[in-house]
């Protein structure tokens, strides 16, 4: 399963730490990510956390099976109408 985790710092950092130690987990991505994420992860520092749209086109071009959006700042709702735009195409 391919995974992306949206957040840059330790809370984000610890649950990529978790996902990879995962055998379920077959590649993991984070965006924008940090130097501690990038030895585990693939990040995508040119993304923000708040950039729905490019998050969005992110996980449609790296096919991602899951998304983990933990930013407190972030509107969740937000989130979860473009995941279900996406799926619908």
């Amino acid at each position: 399963m391919k995974v992306l985790i949206v957040g840059s710092g330790g809370r984000e950092h610890a649950i990529a730490v978790s996902m990879h130690k995962s055998k379920r987990v077959s590649k993991l991505f984070c965006v924008p990510g940090n130097a501690g994420i990038a030895q585990i992860a693939e990040c995508e520092p040119s993304i923000g956390v708040m950039e729905f749209d490019k998050i969005v086109a992110y996980a449609k071009e790296k096919q991602i099976d899951l998304a983990e959006v933990t930013n407190q700042t972030m509107s969740r709702k937000a989130y979860m109408k473009k995941w279900r735009n996406l799926t619908d195409e």
